[in-house]
């Protein structure tokens, strides 16, 4: 029997209370996961509704109980068997199954693994992420709630390594980023706290501030905030005469 699933009401579950820490593959062995809930207990809700962690990437997913709001548990196995390859995302929901009624409670999504020790990372603007990109070197993924992270390919060795330190890496990737991030920022549907944090920097970036009270779909209103912000970075970055400089010292060296 198909079990259907009313949200209506539901709360938002906060992101900084959730704590998911995904388990890379190593040496072939498959991807496994664990989940803890700090913040749950302090949203008031039922002691016996139950929570569920739904990992995904793109289409395919796995759903995992973990016990109740009043007694978490993890499962025995959290092998992630039957996803697709590529970056994983996870879904919590806390859902009353009393009388079989399936109501989500609260529920977060797009929620990517970071753990205790993540901590320092979530406060940068642009964090690194290793993962199994396939045969892609890096990609930007920017999540509604928590905002932009660089993925980088964990499949090559010490790649994820250098992007903070070698000029060529960052020259050839961060423009890039830079040119998808400020449209997200433009959202302001949204009104998250990370796009506040970029339109922060970016005001500091060009020592002045920005007006970012403008159509995301006005192409040149866009063009004009991020030729600004590229001629800014740039000057400051200087990732040409760097990686020039890094080249002689080779050379002489």
């Amino acid at each position: 029997m198909k079990r259907t699933i009313n949200s209506t009401g539901r709360k938002k579950l906060p992101q900084d209370g959730l704590v998911i820490r995904l388990n890379e593959p190593v040496d072939g062995t498959p991807r496994t996961f664990t989940a803890h809930f700090p913040g749950v207990a302090k949203l008031g809700l039922p002691p016996d509704a139950r929570i569920y962690v739904e990992p995904y990437v793109a289409q395919s997913s796995m759903r995992f109980p973990f016990g109740s709001v009043a007694v978490p548990l993890s499962p025995e196995d959290t092998t992630l068997r039957e996803l697709d390859d590529g970056p994983v995302l996870f879904r919590v929901k806390i859902v009353d199954e009393a009388g079989g009624s399936g109501r989500i409670l609260a529920a977060a999504n797009e929620i990517s693994s970071r753990g205790r020790e993540d901590d320092e990372s979530r406060k940068s603007l642009l964090p690194i992420r290793r993962t199994d990109l396939g045969e892609e070197l890096w990609t930007l993924r920017i999540l509604r709630d928590q905002g932009p992270e660089l993925c980088v390919n964990n499949r090559v060795p010490g790649l994820a390594d250098r992007v903070p330190v070698d000029p060529l890496l960052q020259g050839l990737i961060l423009p890039v980023v830079l040119r998808q991030i400020v449209p997200a920022i433009l959202d302001t549907d949204d009104g998250a706290s990370w796009q506040e944090d970029w339109k922060a920097w970016a005001s500091r970036l060009v020592d002045e501030p920005l007006e970012w009270e403008i159509d995301a779909e006005d192409d040149d209103a866009v063009a004009e905030i991020v030729d600004r912000l590229m001629h800014a970075f740039l000057a400051r970055q200087r990732y040409a005469t760097r990686v020039k400089e890094l080249q002689e010292v080779s050379r002489n060296g």
